[in-house]
């Protein structure tokens, strides 16, 4: 952390959006994201139809006790 004028806050989870004249193509995406085991690069959500992007073809699913397995790793 610097003081100052070029003082900074280290975040967590950073969101972008990408966006596109037809806003039904638009998406978020992750810059950074510190809480998940799947690259931040590869996490894409359609605001519209309110789904993740499937990376290269395959969709993405979490089992709520892989997440709980992958909680219990970090802890």
């Amino acid at each position: 952390m610097r003081g100052g004028s070029k003082s900074q806050f280290d975040v967590n989870i950073v969101l972008l959006t990408e966006k596109f004249d037809d806003y039904k193509q638009n998406y978020i995406y992750t810059d950074k994201n510190r809480y998940n085991h799947i690259q931040a690069s590869h996490l894409k959500y359609n605001i519209y139809e309110r789904i993740m992007l499937p990376i290269d073809g395959k969709l993405i699913t979490l089992t709520r006790k892989k997440i709980q397995e992958d909680l219990w790793l970090r802890v």
